[in-house]
């Protein structure tokens, strides 16, 4: 519980600075007339400005995210002064904010508390990941998932998902506090908040009272993406919640992405097609595996908007010419980034997996009909509750403000879809579609829902929330029944955590970790940097650098069927390795033993300790090397202190 006020006061104050830099930068123009409009515009505008500066000043300017400041900045500057009338300086939208923040706290809390420990459980390894991503970030000014501290030319500019990383790393340069603790409890409950406030935003827009509004927007949160338990006994469905099952409250990191598919849309629906084109031309580079899907819609909706005569030929340059220039600096930025050191391998390259070849056509065919059938199943309920409110309702026909929204989401769905499709050799190609439409979904329902319930009666909007809750309700009890395993969370003894943090030097040292070879179910889990044993260090400390050494055969690679169908990226995971780098670069016989080997690279590199799965060995040349063993008896991990 002593992390609890820290990051709680970190929240508040992070969305707290972000509201006044964008409010003082917009003036009181928008909140005069839509108050939770002005405050999420006030809180997106200032977060941006401060997320991009920093990674702008922490690369020295080399980063995908300087477009985003700019692009805000000319955001504000369109709309700075656009309403004359006096606003409050804390509208009442802005209390509900912090409400929502708390509220939001106290969940993200609650699903790492555990009531038999006096430590946090440790979040599920993705997670600890892109904290030790924006601790890297800090440290080398240099975009890139490579968390290699032995070898650093092999560290080079990479695409991802920097925007929350840069904010988390912005709060932890900031407070000295914990990086994944930053992450989990602050950056994300940040995001949440916004994302909520653009909700609420979308459904005031339509002019509800707070009677509607709020449970609408409590429901829409809950309910965004709908992961069915039964789907996941049968082979064409179990696969289906990666595509259309993620729920942003759950699956944070999709928060940057929602908090800008909000703001676009809610410009969409107030008709400012130049504000929209530069907040849309910011979800690519906040997000790089929405690039396509986005990309692409934005336009098919200057097409649609220029051939159906809603917008001139000038509104609609102003709308695609920011994604454009969006896309244009992405390629120029990594084209001229310089390259990292690549080792050279022999046999297949990984653009001969990746690419499918055109015998496969019938294939692919398939697999994207099959990607929108599983849309219909898994967002079946949610279609339901949009199906009760329109259905006898001339709203569309009232609402043509709207349609440019339905046909950009439409066309979003439809590429997300043809994005999986196209990489399904990519072992992370369901993100093409999952990170879309997961941040899409909450907030197409907002505005079809919030336009549809003023006209129609008490019993359909009270259906269209029933439906609403039952998907929450599919949603949240699995945390119910355990919370920890919903989250693929880790829990650890109490003693355990408490020796081990006792045991560790309170300086910046490296450390090993060991798995067993019955660790790995797939090639998702062969790289160091992303599955390791030992995450619950990143709670502990922001000082500790964790690399592999475990050791295994390569030639098994294309025979074992767990990573057969992805062998060369298996290869390539393996191969990125701290230790066989140092077998390839530093070891002159190529035929010393695999435990010489790990000797050699522990006592040259001076690891201070080694983390070990329940399922490891430790080889026993490094037997004499240990000072201390320390087991946990809830998980059967291992650490062992070495000797110095």
């Amino acid at each position: 519980m002593s992390l609890f006020f820290p990051y709680l006061l970190l929240t508040i104050g992070g969305l707290t600075i972000a509201y006044v830099t964008g409010r003082l930068l917009l003036g009181q123009s928008a909140e005069a007339t839509e108050p939770y409009f002005g405050v999420f515009l006030a809180m997106v505008t200032g977060l941006s400005l401060w997320v991009g500066t920093y990674a702008a000043v922490q690369t020295g300017g080399h980063t995908v995210m300087l477009p985003v400041p700019l692009l805000m900045g000319w955001l504000i500057w369109k709309q700075r002064g656009s309403v004359v009338k006096e606003g409050l300086w804390l509208p009442h939208a802005l209390g509900y904010a912090m409400v929502i923040a708390v509220v939001l706290y106290v969940f993200r809390f609650w699903l790492f508390y555990d009531s038999e420990s006096t430590f946090l459980a440790t979040p599920f390894q993705d997670y600890v990941f892109y904290a030790r991503v924006s601790l890297a970030l800090n440290k080398t000014g240099i975009e890139s998932t490579v968390l290699e501290s032995v070898f650093p030319q092999f560290i080079g500019a990479q695409p991802y998902h920097y925007y929350e990383l840069w904010l988390n790393a912005l709060l932890v340069r900031c407070t000295g506090l914990s990086a994944m603790w930053g992450l989990c409890l602050s950056t994300y409950t940040i995001l949440l908040t916004i994302v909520a406030l653009g909700l609420r935003a979308l459904v005031a827009h339509f002019g509800h009272k707070a009677t509607w509004a709020w449970p609408l927007t409590v429901l829409l949160l809950l309910s965004g993406g709908v992961k069915w338990p039964a789907f996941l006994h049968y082979d064409f469905t179990k696969n289906g919640s990666l595509l259309a099952g993620s729920q942003v409250l759950l699956e944070p990191k999709l928060a940057a992405i929602a908090v800008f598919i909000a703001l676009g849309v809610l410009l969409l629906v107030r008709r400012r097609y130049d504000l929209a084109g530069l907040v849309l031309a910011c979800i690519p580079l906040v997000y790089v595996s929405t690039g396509p899907a986005i990309g692409g819609s934005t336009v098919v909706l200057g097409g649609y908007l220029w051939l159906s005569r809603r917008a001139t030929y000038s509104q609609v340059t102003r709308l695609l010419l920011p994604m454009f220039l969006t896309i244009g600096y992405f390629g120029v930025f990594y084209v001229v980034q310089p390259a990292s050191f690549q080792l050279r391998e022999p046999g297949l390259q990984l653009i001969d997996e990746l690419v499918p070849k055109l015998v496969e056509a019938r294939t692919l065919l398939n697999i994207f009909i099959g990607s929108l059938i599983l849309y219909g199943l898994f967002f079946g309920l949610l279609l339901a509750a949009c199906v009760v409110v329109t259905t006898r309702c001339a709203w569309l026909s009232q609402r043509k403000e709207l349609l440019p929204v339905l046909v950009w989401a439409g066309a979003c769905a439809v590429l997300a879809a043809a994005g999986r499709t196209l990489a399904t050799h990519f072992i992370d190609g369901f993100q093409f579609s999952g990170n879309v439409m997961g941040a899409l979904v909450p907030t197409l329902l907002a505005v079809v829902l919030g336009a549809a319930f003023g006209g129609v009666n008490t019993w359909r909007r009270l259906a269209a929330l029933t439906l609403l809750a039952g998907a929450a309700v599919v949603n949240c009890y699995p945390l119910l029944q355990d919370k920890f395993q919903k989250q693929t969370a880790t829990v650890y003894s109490a003693a355990f955590l408490s020796q081990v943090q006792a045991a560790l030097p309170d300086r910046e040292v490296r450390g090993g970790f060991l798995f067993g070879d019955k660790d790995y179910d797939n090639t998702y889990m062969l790289s160091e940097d992303t599955y390791s044993a030992g995450t619950y260090l990143a709670g502990l400390s922001n000082r500790y650098d964790l690399m592999s050494l475990s050791i295994f055969a390569v030639d098994s690679l294309t025979t074992d069927p767990r990573y057969r169908l992805d062998s060369v990226q298996a290869r390539q995971r393996l191969h990125s390795a701290s230790l066989y780098r140092y077998a390839r670069l530093m070891v002159p016989s190529r035929h010393m033993p695999t435990d010489s080997l790990q000797y050699q690279f522990v006592k040259q590199y001076e690891l201070a300790f080694i983390c070990a799965s329940a399922k490891a060995t430790l080889p026993e040349i490094l037997r004499p090397l240990v000072a201390r063993e320390i087991m946990d008896p809830r998980s059967g991990e291992k650490v062992y202190i070495l000797k110095q």
